[in-house]
């Protein structure tokens, strides 16, 4: 555990990280581990590997985010979207003359009623979390849902 680490500063750090949220794929799944102990008082007894894996990882997804590109509505759209048991995800994104060029990251993570969803229905809700925060991207113009 990084020396002088409490839950304050995990609460500061993740609010940056959500600053970002767009730019990270998966991010919710990563902070996950975070989340679990982020209004724990005593995190020195909480903090595990899990939770240490997952800042180091944060930091590094933080310090090499990948360049998101500005649409072109002349060429087509992907949208792909996955589940998991504890987030939700989507990525829109074009493939131009072979270059896989991202346009944007959406991520957030499950309530938890929504944790209870069967695997089909939480990935149909990931599909519709994916329609809405991409909409002005989507409208009017063609695209393929993965």
């Amino acid at each position: 555990m990084p020396k002088g680490l409490d839950s304050i500063l995990i609460q500061r750090f993740l609010g940056l990280v959500n600053y970002f949220r767009k730019y990270l794929p998966n991010i919710s799944e990563v902070t996950a581990p975070l989340d679990k102990v982020r209004f724990e008082s005593k995190l020195d007894k909480l903090w595990t590997s899990e939770q240490e894996s997952a800042f180091e990882k944060i930091k590094a997804l933080l310090s090499s985010a990948p360049v998101l590109h500005h649409p072109d509505l002349e060429q087509p759209s992907y949208v792909a979207t996955d589940a998991s048991n504890y987030s939700i995800g989507a990525v829109l994104y074009q493939v131009i003359k072979n270059e896989t060029r991202y346009i944007g990251f959406m991520a957030r993570s499950l309530s938890t009623s929504e944790k209870n969803y069967s695997t089909t229905k939480r990935e149909l809700l990931a599909v519709i979390f994916a329609l809405k925060k991409f909409h002005p991207f989507l409208w009017g113009n063609p695209f393929t849902l993965q």
